[in-house]
C-alpha cells in the first residue's frame, strides 16, 4: 500500500513539473559557422542540430538555413523546414559528401569511413537528400529523419560481357525534444547509417559487395538554475561494423567506436552569451584477427580535456561579435603487426591546439549570415586594403518567415 501511494504522489510530482516545463529559449538563425566561431561548441543551442536531431527541427519552422562554405565553397549544404500545421512540420536537406560536423554523426554525411572506395572501380557518393518531421505531443517533440543517396555505372564492353558498379547509403534518424521540467529538458537523437557498395563484374568472377552499419546516439540533457545560468551534460556516441564479401569469402571489416562526454555551462545576460566546458573524447579502430595471417590490431586516441569555449555578444541591433576557444591533449596509442600473433606498441601525446576562433553575425531584418573571421586579417592591418586575404574562413545564412 506504501509503495502504491508513493508511485502516486511520484506520477503527480512528475505531471505537475511538466506542466511548469522549461521553454527552450532559440532564434531562428545561426549554423555552423556560428558553431565554429564559438569554439566548435557542442553546447550551444543552434539550428545545426537538426542534423543531429530531426526534433530540433519542431523549433526552427518556417526557416530557410545552409552552409555557404569555407575555401573553394567546401561544406556547402541547404535545408528548409516548414511548419504545417501547429503540432507538425516538414522539412528537407541537401547535403554534399563534403558536410560538416560536429564529434556527432549526422544520416546526411555521406561515407565517414570511407566504405565505398574500397570497392574495386567504385564510384563515389554525392548529394544526398534528407526528409525530416517533427511531431508535438504537449511538452515534447518527436522527430524523424530519413536520407538516401545513391550512384551507379554500368560498362558494356562491344566483345561481350557487362559490369555492374553500384554505392548506396540509407540513413534513419529519430529524435526526441522534451522540456521535463521547469528547470529541465531534453534533446536526444538515435541515427542508423548503412552504406554499401558492390562491384558485379561477367561470370564466371564473382561479385565484390561491401557494407557498414553505423549506430549513433547523441543527447544532451539542459538543466537550469536560474533564468541566467544552465549546465548542459552532453553525451555522443557511435559504432560501427561491417564486411567484405569477395572470392566467396566474408571478411569483418576495421570496427570503429567513438564516445564523447562533456558538461557545458551556459550564461546568459542582456545581450552576452557565454557557453562551453570541458569534454572526454575516445575513438578506437579495431582490425580482426585474421588466421594464420596477422593478430588484432588495436589503435585509439584518448582525448581529455577537450575545451569548447565560445562568447558572443549582440553589440547591436545588427552585428554580433563572437570568440570561442578550441583545444585538446591527446594519448594515442598505435598497434603494428610483430609477427603471426603478437603486436608492437607505441603510446604517446600529442596536442591539438586548434586555438582562438573569431566569429561575427550579420542581421538584416529576417536574413541572417554567419561567419568565422580569418585571424590573419586581425595580423595583416593597413595590408588588407587592397590585399588579397580572404576576410572570412567560413559562412553559414538563415532566412526565418
Amino acid at each position: 500500500m506504501i509503495r502504491k501511494i508513493t508511485s502516486l504522489l511520484l506520477i503527480v510530482f512528475l505531471v505537475s513539473h511538466v506542466s511548469f516545463a522549461q521553454k527552450f529559449e532559440v532564434k531562428k538563425e545561426g549554423g555552423y559557422a556560428r558553431v565554429v566561431a564559438l569554439g566548435y561548441n557542442p553546447y550551444v543551442v543552434d539550428p545545426e542540430f537538426v542534423k543531429y536531431n530531426a526534433a530540433w527541427g519542431s523549433k526552427y519552422d518556417n526557416l530557410v538555413w545552409g552552409d555557404i562554405g569555407g575555401y573553394g565553397d567546401q561544406g556547402q549544404f541547404l535545408a528548409a523546414n516548414f511548419k504545417v500545421t501547429n503540432s507538425f512540420t516538414l522539412g528537407a536537406m541537401f547535403a554534399r559528401n563534403d558536410l560538416n560536423t560536429l564529434p556527432f554523426f549526422a544520416i546526411s554525411d555521406l561515407d565517414v569511413y570511407g566504405l565505398v572506395g574500397n570497392v574495386p572501380n567504385t564510384i563515389t557518393l554525392n548529394n544526398n537528400l534528407e526528409l525530416f518531421g517533427t511531431f508535438e505531443l504537449g511538452n515534447m517533440n518527436l522527430g524523424i529523419g530519413v536520407s538516401y543517396a545513391s550512384n551507379g555505372r554500368t560498362n558494356t564492353p562491344a566483345t561481350g560481357g557487362e559490369t555492374t558498379i553500384s554505392a548506396s547509403q540509407l540513413g534513419v534518424n529519430v529524435g526526441i525534444l522534451a522540456e521535463l521540467t521547469r528547470t529541465m529538458a531534453l534533446d536526444l537523437g538515435v541515427s542508423l547509417i548503412m552504406p554499401k557498395a558492390s562491384n558485379e563484374p561477367p561470370a564466371p568472377t564473382t561479385t565484390t559487395e561491401i557494407s557498414q552499419t553505423i549506430i549513433a546516439a547523441n543527447g544532451r540533457l539542459f538543466l537550469g538554475f536560474s533564468d541566467k545560468f544552465r549546465m548542459i551534460p552532453t553525451v555522443g556516441f557511435a559504432m560501427a561494423t561491417g564486411s567484405f564479401d569477395a572470392n566467396n569469402r566474408s571478411t569483418d571489416l576495421t570496427a570503429f567506436n567513438n564516445l564523447f562526454i562533456g558538461v557545458g555551462f551556459e550564461y546568459k545576460t542582456g545581450d552576452f552569451l557565454f557557453v562551453g566546458g570541458p569534454g572526454f573524447g575516445h575513438s578506437s579502430s579495431s582490425d580482426p584477427e585474421v588466421q594464420n595471417v596477422s593478430p588484432e590490431i588495436v589503435n585509439t586516441v584518448s582525448s581529455f580535456p577537450i575545451w569548447n569555449l565560445g562568447a558572443e555578444w549582440n553589440a547591436l541591433d545588427w552585428l554580433i561579435a563572437r570568440i570561442g576557444w578550441t583545444g585538446s591533449t591527446q594519448t594515442v596509442t598505435n598497434q603494428s603487426q610483430a609477427t603471426l600473433t603478437t603486436v608492437d606498441e607505441q603510446s604517446f601525446t600529442q596536442y591539438q591546439p586548434y586555438g582562438l576562433n573569431l566569429g561575427v553575425g550579420l542581421r538584416f531584418g529576417k536574413f541572417g549570415l554567419d561567419a568565422s573571421v580569418n585571424s590573419d586579417v586581425l595580423r595583416n592591418g593597413l595590408a588588407n586594403i587592397g590585399g588579397s586575404t580572404p576576410t572570412f574562413g567560413y559562412l553559414s545564412m538563415s532566412y526565418s518567415f
